[in-house]
């Protein structure tokens, strides 16, 4: 694929401002390092917003600050050990994050942000398996578990600026959860006997909907205490994206892709499932498991319906609920290489390359 997404956020804002940003590789055909992305009008056109940023690492993570219409604050997480980047104009110039942080803190794995009672609140899991917090008030990240927890996978409360519920899954599956932000833990156990691909938290904090490689989606409707499984007509195959809607309390949706098919869809609570193809391909240039590594939903979906299914295969958009889909193009216009003549300085002559849609350009003005 020319336009294989690594990450991806929306602003919570989509239905009005049409903002989104997404991660893929550099323009340069494989030996440029992952760029960061933006499109303020639902993905038509693309601008590439590096400033500030330390191109040499690869990221793992985009999210966008829920209060964005006002503090403009996106979130970059990287691999190699660059940590994490903030950007408080809407990506157009980066700053490091990581006041608190040690050296070995520095491949992020997971991210997830929250709103707060004053602004956003982020955790980040690192390469270890360590989880931190910090708030848009604090001048630095605060471990709140050590190592030994081995959290893989991370899921807030829609209604954390409330309920303050955060829950963790081991690389082994057990589950912990906390209710007043990270500072102290519930052990909830290993409800699925397997490991955890991803966990999502309805609206209201009691439902929780856990992604499994082989035994499909398990269910929790008293907080996490007890488990069932579900999934009638889901695949016999690993479950690992798995996202609710905002407007939960009203639809009763749920949405989640396997490792080969996307999208899968329900409307009651993750009892039956039916499938809505999203066009996306396994590209088998990736493992399984990052074929199909996110898929979100706009935090305005009440009022636009809008589903993202960022893949390797590239950028996938419902704006209709998920019955049909749509891929958007992320590299239009995006230069490949540049040639100037031998005789530059005299005759300006030059040729522009580029991925997608425009091809071959030529200029005779020194590209005026």
């Amino acid at each position: 694929p020319h336009d294989m997404v690594r990450a991806f956020a929306a602003s919570p804002n989509y239905a009005s401002d049409k903002t989104m940003f997404l991660v893929t590789d550099g323009a340069y055909t494989g030996w440029r390092y992952d760029e960061i992305l933006r499109s303020t009008d639902g993905g038509l056109n693309w601008v590439n917003i590096p400033n500030g940023m330390n191109h040499p690492y690869e990221y793992s993570a985009l999210r966008v600050s829920p209060k964005f219409s006002t503090d403009q604050t996106v979130f970059a997480g990287l691999k190699g050990r660059g940590g994490i980047y903030r950007s408080t104009n809407r990506g157009d110039s980066w700053e490091s994050y990581n006041t608190g942080l040690g050296a070995t803190n520095l491949i992020v794995r997971k991210m997830e942000v929250a709103e707060s009672s004053t602004d956003y609140v982020l955790f980040f899991t690192d390469a270890n398996g360590s989880l931190f917090r910090r708030s848009s008030t604090n001048a630095n990240w605060v471990q709140v578990l050590d190592k030994t927890n081995k959290v893989t996978v991370i899921a807030i409360s829609p209604d954390y600026a409330t309920d303050n519920t955060i829950v963790i899954a081991s690389d082994t599956g057990y589950l912990q959860k906390s209710t007043n932000g990270g500072n102290d833990w519930i052990n909830l156990g290993n409800p699925t006997g397997t490991i955890i691909y991803d966990m999502a938290i309805a609206p209201g904090g009691e439902e929780i909907f856990l992604a499994t490689p082989s035994f499909g989606i398990f269910y929790s409707s008293d907080g996490g205490s007890t488990f069932i499984n579900k999934g009638n007509n889901l695949p016999n195959e690993a479950i690992n994206n798995i996202a609710v809607s905002p407007n939960y309390a009203i639809d009763r949706t749920v949405f989640c892709t396997s490792l080969r098919q996307s999208v899968f869809k329900s409307t009651d609570k993750g009892n039956n499932w039916t499938l809505f193809n999203s066009g996306a391909q396994v590209t088998k240039q990736t493992t399984l498991l990052n074929e199909m590594s996110d898929l979100q939903i706009s935090l305005t979906y009440a009022t636009d319906k809008t589903i993202f299914l960022p893949v390797f295969d590239g950028l996938f958009i419902s704006r209709n609920g998920g019955t049909t889909w749509f891929q958007r193009q992320t590299r239009m216009g995006l230069m490949t290489g540049l040639a100037l003549s031998t005789s530059f300085n005299s005759d300006q002559d030059m040729i522009a390359t580029t991925y997608v849609g425009r091809g071959i350009a030529i200029s005779a003005d020194g590209g005026t």
